[in-house]
């Protein structure tokens, strides 16, 4: 053993949180050298990198990507397999067979998946098989507002009864005020003595409705005194 090895082996063990051993390490005076103390350790124990992509990611605006028919499934796998933040609202419809009655998920909005990008590098979104286009006006892409796929998905995880309907751009403009949907706003309609409250998305013209009970519901103009 060379003398170097027996001073450090001489000296005092620390243990680390795997129970593996460190040398003591000393400065001047024999007292601890923190700072190489804390550069030892540095090396056991690297801290983790801070992953900033999914912070990245999401500060980046919603569009709508139109894909072929029944492909929507399918493209929203892909763009999550190349990293990107996708969203494709579904419902739920039953089916009814000779036999049985079989539950089937379908889209929300046919044709179309939700994706957060950046359009200047948007090559490996609609490279995608199926893809067609980034919805926009001309050779403008334009961006979904975030509260509006935010009060979608909001639906969606309600559990609420929800399905397509044709897109409104008429009708009183309500705010729901109570139960899984609160806060939620978007247009009243009765439908056979049902009220729902649709919620749209104007750059696509489409629209989803889902019911609610008139006690949850007041008109958006409505303001509360000071």
């Amino acid at each position: 053993m060379t003398s170097a090895s027996s001073a450090l082996s001489s000296k005092a063990l620390l243990w680390d949180r795997q129970g593996g051993s460190l040398p003591k390490l000393s400065g001047t005076g024999g007292s601890t050298n923190m700072s190489t103390f804390e550069n030892a350790i540095a090396v056991l124990h690297p801290i983790e990198a801070v992953n900033t992509s999914e912070a990245i990611t999401s500060s980046l605006p919603w569009y709508a990507i139109q894909v072929r028919c029944h492909a929507e499934k399918n493209v929203s796998l892909m763009l999550e397999a190349r990293g990107f933040e996708q969203y494709l609202p579904l419902y739920s419809e039953s089916s009814h067979w000779s036999d049985r009655v079989k539950k089937l998920e379908h889209p929300l909005f046919p044709g179309y998946v939700f994706c957060r990008l950046d359009v200047h590098q948007r090559r490996p979104v609609v490279t995608v098989p199926g893809v067609i286009s980034i919805v926009g006006f001309g050779n403008t892409f334009a961006p979904i507002p975030d509260e509006q796929i935010s009060a979608i998905q909001c639906i969606v995880r309600s559990g609420l009864p929800s399905g397509p309907c044709p897109f409104l751009q008429e009708g009183e403009r309500i705010r729901i005020i109570a139960g899984a949907l609160e806060g939620v706003e978007g247009i009243l309609v009765r439908i056979k003595n049902e009220f729902r409250v649709v919620v749209s998305v104007a750059l696509l013209q489409r629209s989803v409705a889902v019911e609610i009970e008139r006690s949850w519901i007041e008109p958006q103009r409505s303001q509360r005194s000071c």
